[in-house]
């Protein structure tokens, strides 16, 4: 009878952390998906006053600014390798995080 407890325990905590993974996954794409909207408007809006001669951007240290970003960006953060460290529960909130991304 232990054996069969652990493993509902085990079911729970891999389920409970599938639907958190989903719910996260879908608000991390929506909250995504505004935040890509807004500096793609505030892009456009600088490239047209750029244009019309309203501000003067520079536009080699902007790119260098952004490359450092994205470089930044791309490192691993330390919660993230501590949260794969717990298999079943860490398992299922990647797996419902991707499902919920996917669907939004």
């Amino acid at each position: 009878m232990g054996f069969e407890t652990a493993l509902g325990n085990l079911g729970t905590a891999f389920g409970g952390s599938a639907l958190a993974g989903g719910v996260t996954g879908f608000a991390a794409k929506k909250l995504a998906k505004i935040a890509v909207a807004i500096v793609g408007l505030q892009l456009a809006v600088v490239t047209y006053l750029d244009h019309q001669g309203v501000l003067d951007v520079q536009w080699q240290a902007l790119d260098h600014a952004l490359a450092g970003a994205q470089q930044h960006l791309q490192t691993v953060p330390p919660w993230l390798t501590a949260l794969g460290t717990t298999l079943p529960v860490g398992a299922g909130f990647v797996g419902g995080f991707f499902l919920g991304f996917r669907r939004a």
